[in-house]
């Protein structure tokens, strides 16, 4: 025991002489110092007497380089510049060299008479490498990790011209610690440097699909910002050729999540596979889950989840196809396979029979022989149609004529003709079904049926051909007039049996019904689960003939598939008590059977749950069991008179859906609940079983997740709290839409606007054509709809796929209007226009899906201003910027600037970079969403869309487009010899010029700023663009507005007119339009808009006698007739609002049986009097005036307050 303490002692009087020599004096060593820069040896040595330095530890004989007494600094080195010294002792090296690598000495005095001490302290020189971390040869080495696929495991890391020797090794990593596997390491010096090299063939050592190795670097000092790089390698000599994959069908357009694993994952990859071959394609995203998250999307489009699912947040076309993930953990690895199968719901969602009118149940007249037509539009895949009567034991053939498929914007247009052939009499009537069927048996079931009513075949000419060959021709004229008597009987037979049968039709939908009900088993089956399975079948889906069919038949093998169908597209629980029993009791077999069942919805018919008993009771006591297996249940208060939610219920409902084994969300939607939840113990086993809460109600709402940890809302677009103001604003629109028993709902991608939000909207457009017709502009208007071609062939592909398409009767292929400008270009061509200034309020269709989070629906308004001719240069394109700053200013949207750029100057800068010009747009677009991007990284885009340029060419082109600023800055650039060497350039820079002279002097150029990445749509504009950004978004602004908050936005458009009608000369045009939608928003939530009357009434007419009513109109109608707004308030009027209160000034009432006076009152003042009937108009029109006197006089004294 003695022997380690004195060990003890040792050391520690030796780290104790290392560093100090007593009376905290101290000089640590070694020291480290960076060739070529200044260095410091670090002492702590204040208060001595006298320190000197020296070059050497043998102080015999030598000369200090360097003295310090008395504040005083002597020495050579410290007279040749080479040397410093602190106050503290410190010595500075001016400028470090390798000469300074050795030991130097420092001595000093406590005082005058003291020994002198001395401090031995070991200088080394370092150099640090070029890069600042581990550097991996199979990587670019621009961030701390990247991937690679690759087939063998030879890897290579280095750290290059470094001082001292850096060393290095390669480990794997595992969610167990770091695991050893074999490496080579060397080193090579280059004079006084070093560069050390280590390499392995190990790294599949413990896995055989991914790995995450790491190349770690050994310093002293630390020289390295990281002393690990890592890599995550896949091993591609794996294939997933024998394994299935987990089929998902995602409707387009729709969200889709892709888990990768359930197990512990510590890295993972996901890769798009090639169908044909069943072999990785390219890599959308790679992570590292272990400690900080580290990930990288390699594809727009795609994103990643928290536990390292994929998500597509917007599935389409391009999406459909097989996607793996490759995971692992370190010592463990594997692959999950899905196939995306995308289908689109044919527009209408059944199938169409020619000849019917779908709005009602379809009864064709035919003969025994003819063609019948059925097809579905709009659908994906690919479906087949078949043509089957509804009855088996009925005798009809078919024979298929002619299967057309027309692929339209990745959808198909099928259409099956088929020829029919029976053996009917006149007058029968048979049940046919046009079916769907897809190989997909999950996505489609649908059919539509019909009646076909057989008619009499007359053969009239036969018999009468008949008749003349057997006559003589004496008889021939009496067997005529008989032939010609019994024709005409005949078709009176016809005429009358029609008459019958039109009566007939009229009842064919009932007697359908009566003869489907017949269909039923008259008495109850033994088989329970094929009796209910009929009744829900038969209520929710009457499509579903042949499986009605096969139930009444007791198939019982099919019954299963059908049920498999009905779960995997939902099961919603609502309507009288008989469907909800069969609802339930499908759940309950399905649940048996181990169907999957993809959603319940309770539809207005939540009652109770009872959380000991894991049921959930409706209101027409069936009950709900936790252990049926479905996994979304959305609780829907639609149909309840009250819709806010019970607080109790919701939390006793948390606990029912901790119990539910499979369920991963529950959604409340059309409800009102808590902005937050302050008990957050229920959510534990919410959480625990990956449940999550969602809140929707509509729309024009966002989407709310329950934040599980604080009990708090969030925005599940961007994941921003719920705050006061929002929760405020959901109230307000659920006060204010109300829904139509029957569910009545909106068309999605449009929307209603309140009396509130129609005030505010005109109170907009107000301003804007006040200000359009100070500048002399007309309004004219267009159709909603346009030939297709029109809007087809001046937009980019892109935007074709957000027309809306129609097909009138004449098979004329049009689209509802999808802006304003191109039907202003077909309006000038029209009507030979050649100089006009012209402003458009209309409603324009686009399918932005997307841009529903935005405020922004399918139908939204837009405001156009254009001014088409020939007038000075530029001074249209300032004229329009100073419409829109004034218009702006005076809507009161806040701090905002106008960003301009010349596509004329893009041009040159494309002619002199030799880039095109579509490139050049990527790249802005590639700054403008990473404004610090590195040039390497924008290579490495570029060079993964097969787009090849040399980085000093790309960092030349994003210094241009960097560049923003004032009218100096076009100054600037006018000096720019290498860019106006192009003429283009030149000329838009002139132009440039010019238009900020005028925004000069229209007193706009405070509000306008140049920026050379701003590049709307090249094909479209040729010179001015320009657009109008909100200058500091709010928080609220950016969970309402798209990417940047864009107001208004234009630009110059020379060429439309005569890309367009291709035979007239260019008419020169510039104009702008207003993003009302976003106007709109941004101004609702600036204002306080329940404060916003809805009415325009300024008199209340009012009496306390029921009888008076007479006399209440006579009056109003004089008042009316005077040109005052009157309107008639009764003693139970409740429904004018305080807003409406402060637009009425006055108020004139019938006061108990008088008839021939009425009390007047005026309610700014609150005065009252008495007045004839005779005398009412008048001193009513001067009350008002009064009124509006004070009201103009209070707004002038508030306007100073405000500013």
């Amino acid at each position: 025991m003695v022997a380690p303490l004195k060990g003890l002692v040792a050391l520690g009087i030796l780290i104790f002489f290392k560093y100090s020599v007593g009376d905290g004096k101290w000089c640590t060593s070694p020291q480290y110092i960076e060739l070529a820069k200044e260095g410091t040896i670090l002492c702590s040595l204040r208060g001595v007497y006298a320190i000197s330095w020296y070059n050497s530890t043998i102080l015999r004989n030598e000369y200090p380089i360097i003295h310090y007494k008395h504040f005083r600094k002597s020495g050579s080195g410290y007279e040749s510049g080479e040397f410093d010294i602190y106050p503290n002792g410190s010595l500075i090296i001016t400028n470090v060299s390798l000469k300074h690598d050795h030991y130097f000495a420092v001595e000093y005095l406590q005082s005058e008479s003291s020994v002198s001490v001395v401090i031995n302290v070991d200088v080394i020189v370092i150099v640090k490498p070029q890069l600042s971390f581990p550097a991996v040869d199979a990587c670019e080495n621009v961030s701390k990790l990247c991937f690679r696929n690759i087939d063998k495991d030879n890897l290579s890391c280095s750290v290059e011209l470094a001082r001292p020797n850096v060393h290095l090794r390669w480990t794997t990593k595992t969610v167990f610690g770091d695991k050893n596997i074999s490496f080579h390491q060397q080193s090579e010096s280059n004079g006084h440097l070093f560069t050390s090299r280590v390499s392995t063939t190990d790294a599949f050592k413990y896995t055989s699909r991914l790995a995450l190795a790491a190349c770690t670097a050994h310093t002293l000092p630390e020289m390295l910002e990281s002393n690990e790089y890592l890599i995550l390698l896949q091993n591609s000599n794996q294939s997933i050729l024998n394994a299935e994959p987990v089929v998902r069908y995602v409707e387009r357009y729709s969200r889709i999540e892709l888990p990768c694993a359930e197990n512990s994952i510590g890295f993972l990859a996901w890769w798009e596979v090639d169908l044909p071959s069943r072999r990785f394609s390219h890599p959308l995203l790679y992570a590292v889950l272990m400690g900080n998250l580290r990930n990288e999307i390699l594809e727009k489009g795609y994103e990643m989840g928290g536990d390292g699912s994929l998500i597509v947040p917007q599935v389409d076309i391009a999406n459909n196809g097989m996607y793996s993930c490759i995971f692992g953990n370190g010592v463990s690895d594997g692959t999950t396979l899905y196939e995306i199968i995308l289908y689109v719901n044919p527009i209408p969602n059944y199938p169409v029979i020619e000849g019917c009118n779908h709005d009602k149940y379809c009864v064709l007249d035919v003969e025994d022989e003819g063609n019948l037509t059925c097809s579905v539009y709009g659908i994906r895949p690919k479906v087949q149609l078949h043509w089957m009567a509804f009855k088996k034991q009925e005798s009809i053939s078919f024979k298929p004529q002619n299967i057309s498929v027309e692929e339209r914007m990745g959808t198909f247009d099928i259409s099956l003709t088929s020829a029919y052939h029976s053996n009917f009499r006149a007058g029968d009537r048979i049940t046919l079904v046009c079916k769907v069927t897809s190989p997909d048996v999950a996505l489609f079931d649908m059919a539509t049926t019909i009646d076909l009513i057989f008619s009499e075949v007359l053969q009239v000419t036969t018999i009468e051909a008949t008749v003349r060959n057997n006559l003589s021709p004496p008889k021939k004229l009496a067997t005529t007039i008989i032939v010609i008597v019994a024709v005409v009987l005949v078709i009176g037979a016809a005429f009358i049996y029609k008459v019958i049968r039109q009566k007939l039709r009229q009842s064919t939908s009932e007697i359908i019904n009566e003869e489907r009900h017949e269909m039923l088993p008259s008495q109850p089956s033994k088989n329970k689960d094929t009796e209910e399975l009929m009744i829900y079948l038969q209520e929710r889906n009457e499509h579903l003939c042949e499986a009605l069919d096969k139930i009444k038949n007791n198939e019982h093998k099919e019954v299963e598939e059908i049920l498999r169908k009905v779960c995997f597209m939902g099961v919603e629980i609502s309507g009288d008590e008989k469907l909800q029993k069969s609802a339930i009791y499908l759940l309950n077999i399905a649940t048996k059977k181990g169907v999957y069942i993809k959603s319940v919805i309770l539809r207005g018919c939540f009652g109770s749950v009872d959380r000991k008993a894991s049921v959930i009771t409706t209101t027409l006591n069936q009950r709900l069991t936790s252990k049926t297996n479905f996994t979304q249940l959305n609780i829907d208060f639609r149909n309840k008179s009250l819709r806010t939610a019970d607080l109790q219920d919701v939390k006793r409902l948390f606990g029912f859906a901790s119990k539910c084994p499979r369920l991963r969300t529950l959604k409340f939607t059309n409800c009102v609940l808590p902005l937050q939840f302050d008990d957050i113990s229920v959510f534990k086993d919410l959480s625990k079983n990956n449940v999550e809460v969602y809140w929707e109600n509509s729309v024009l709402i966002p989407k709310y997740r329950l934040n599980l940890s604080n009990g708090q809302w969030e925005d599940d677009a961007d994941g921003s709290q719920l705050n006061e103001n929002d929760y405020n604003h959901v109230m307000a629109f659920l006060s204010e839409e109300t829904y139509i028993p029957g569910y009545l709902q909106i068309l999605k991608g449009s929307r209603n606007y309140s009396p509130r939000q129609m005030v505010l909207a005109e109170g907009i457009f107000q301003t804007m054509e006040r200000f359009f017709k100070l500048h002399g502009a007309e309004t004219i208007d267009t159709p909603l709809f346009e030939l297709k071609e029109t809007f087809v062939q001046n937009f980019e592909p892109e935007y074709s796929r957000l027309m809306y398409y129609l097909n009138d009767q004449g098979n004329e292929s049009v689209s509802l209007r999808f802006d304003l400008t191109i039907p202003f270009v077909r309006y000038i061509e029209i009507n030979n226009v050649t100089n006009m200034k012209r402003y458009h309020i209309g409603k324009v269709y686009r399918r932005e899906g997307s841009v529903m989070k935005g405020r922004r629906c399918g139908e939204f308004y837009q405001c156009d201003f254009d001014i088409a001719g020939k007038y000075d240069r530029m001074v249209p394109d300032a004229e329009c910027i100073q419409i829109i700053c004034t218009v702006l200013k005076e809507l009161n949207v806040g701090e905002f600037i106008v960003k301009v750029n010349h596509h004329k100057v893009l041009h040159g800068l494309s002619k002199l970079l030799d880039v095109p010009k579509d490139d050049i747009v990527k790249l802005s677009d590639l700054i403008d969403h990473e404004p610090h991007i590195s040039t390497t990284d924008i290579s490495r885009i570029f060079n993964d869309k097969q787009l090849s340029y040399e980085e000093a060419k790309l960092a030349k082109l994003q210094e241009y487009l960097k560049i923003k600023g004032g009218k100096d800055q076009i100054e600037t650039l006018l000096q720019d010899g290498n860019l106006l060497s192009t003429e283009e350039a030149k000329e838009g820079l002139r132009d440039l010029e010019l238009l900020f002279q005028f925004c000069d002097d229209l007193g706009i150029v405070e509000q306008v700023q140049f920026e050379m990445d701003l590049t709307r749509s090249l094909g479209y504009y040729t010179g001015l663009v320009f657009e109008a950004v909100l200058k500091v978004p709010r928080q609220r602004m950016d969970k309402n507005f798209k990417a940047k908050g864009i107001l208004a936005n234009g630009g110059r458009f020379d060429n439309l007119v005569s890309k367009l009608t291709r035979n007239r000369s260019t008419v020169p045009c510039v104009g702008f339009t207003f993003d009302c939608e976003q106007l709109f928003t941004l101004l609702e939530i600036k204002e306080e808009i329940k404060k916003l009357p809805t009415r325009a009434t300024e008199v209340l007419v009012t009496s306390d006698n029921p009888h008076m009513a007479r006399e209440i109109l006579k009056l109003c109608k004089q008042l009316w007739d005077a040109g005052v707004k009157t309107e008639i308030a009764h003693k139970s009027h409740k429904i004018i609002t305080d807003a409406d209160k402060k637009s009425i000034a006055v108020k004139v009432s019938f006061e108990k049986e008088e008839t021939d006076r009425v009390a007047i009152v005026t309610t700014s003042l609150g005065t009252k009097e008495y007045v004839g009937r005779s005398e009412v108009v008048s001193i009513v029109k001067q009350r008002l005036l009064n009124w509006k006197e004070q009201k103009m006089a209070a707004e002038r004294n508030e306007k100073p307050r405000k500013k």
